[in-house]
């Protein structure tokens, strides 16, 4: 890892990128109100939906569940 990014800003820079993968689902749904009918993030609850391993829980108005797990990777390239 390089010595001027630090692991803390990565981390964030990750909550952020899945923050807004978050919000597009949800302007979706403001588009579509009778799209979905429930959404839900960082679902632990296992009454909820699945467990752990799914960032973003979609329930669609048709009975099928959407699940996003988001990944935000940071790389660098050497010249």
């Amino acid at each position: 890892m390089s010595k001027n990014i630090k692991s803390t800003a990565i981390t964030s820079a990750g909550y952020i990128y899945q923050n807004r993968q978050g919000l597009k689902v949800m302007c979706d749904w403001l588009d579509a109100p009778t799209r979905y009918k429930s959404v839900k993030f960082e679902c632990d609850n296992e009454n909820e939906g699945p467990q752990g391993l799914d960032d973003i829980v979609i329930e669609r108005s048709d009975g099928l569940v959407d699940l996003q797990q988001v990944k935000f990777t940071l790389f660098s390239c050497c010249l």
